[in-house]
């Protein structure tokens, strides 16, 4: 299931608030400090005579040589594939826009096409779309990431087959190494950001620095305040729950995560989860979105950064400007 893995690690900062997490292929199944840039450059593969600058990833770090990164896109083509297997489920392909109800209860669901989907339970596992179907009272919010892929050849891939994943946790800024002909740089932090950045400071080809994207994408999260996921029944529908939130980490919780969602539905949350899951509002004093962000921590140790440009900052700026 796990497709293209490779070692990995972290690296913090210490001097200039920069950070740096570090996975190689070659690294020791121990963690290896990083002391200083030049030792980030040498083994990224970076000219040492470049590490006095700003053009490393880092300024401290370690390398982990346990970590590494899974194949997401084949992993969930596996399970559909499992799934189907066993004749049970049906799958229907649609967009649902919103839930029905009688009295206090969700009956099912209408999707685009103005049919319907009737159920005794009805189980929201919307991601970043949750929210469009259920007012999540300020608990969790949709955010977006930033990628981009860069298609590299064959005689640049093999170049790079020793580049380590590389994350810089005080920008976010993260590159992964070349997997079916492309190179992924990407952010995890919400907000715009420059992905160049990543590249000039992380990939030791130049001619990949400003090479255009093949491909630019915003990777949706929907983040609560702690990471935590929601995983409960509403407390104001009956015959409703949810399994959403999945805050930037869920799908490392594959193999696993299916179990406890059910047995949270049976009733026998696991007592470690019960606060962690539960639904819990977040008082606003309105229902200004931007207070919804503000209290979103990006700086959880898996963050990288500060939040980059909010759409509704930026929408505001358009128009004062054409004032």
């Amino acid at each position: 299931m796990n497709a293209g893995e490779v070692p990995g690690g972290i690296c913090d900062s210490r001097s200039v608030g920069r950070a740096t997490a570090i996975s190689s292929a070659l690294a020791p199944p121990l963690l290896t400090e990083l002391p200083s840039r030049r030792a980030i450059a040498e083994l990224v593969g970076l000219n040492p005579a470049d590490a006095d600058t700003d053009t490393t990833p880092g300024d401290w770090g370690y390398l982990n040589g346990n970590s590494g990164w899974a194949d997401a896109g084949r992993s969930m083509q596996w399970l559909l594939a499992r799934v189907q297997a066993t004749g049970r489920v049906r799958f229907v392909h649609g967009t649902a826009t919103a839930l029905l109800r009688s009295g206090d209860r969700v009956t099912g669901a209408r999707l685009a096409d103005a049919s319907t989907l009737l159920a005794a339970l009805v189980i929201v596992a919307t991601g970043a779309w949750t929210g469009a179907l259920v007012d999540l009272a300020g608990q969790a919010v949709a955010t977006g990431q930033v990628l981009a892929y860069v298609d590299v050849t064959p005689t640049e891939a093999a170049a790079l087959r020793h580049l380590p994943i590389v994350l810089n946790l005080s920008t976010g800024l993260f590159v992964i190494p070349p997997a079916r002909g492309q190179l992924k740089v990407a952010r995890h932090g919400y907000g715009y950001a420059d992905l160049r950045r990543v590249l000039r400071a992380t990939v030791p080809l130049p001619q990949l620095h400003d090479r255009p994207f093949a491909a630019e994408r915003i990777c949706w999260y929907t983040d609560t305040p702690t990471g935590d996921f929601l995983v409960d029944y509403h407390p104001g529908w009956r015959g409703l729950f949810l399994a959403t939130a999945g805050s930037g980490h869920g799908f490392k919780f594959l193999p696993i995560i299916g179990d406890h969602v059910v047995d949270c539905v049976e009733g026998r949350r696991p007592e470690a989860f019960d606060d962690k899951w539960r639904w819990r509002g977040v008082e606003r004093t309105d229902d200004d979105v931007e207070q919804v962000y503000e209290h979103i921590v990006t700086e959880d140790g898996s963050r990288g950064g500060k939040s980059g440009l909010v759409l509704a900052e930026e929408l505001t700026k358009n128009r004062r400007a054409k004032m």
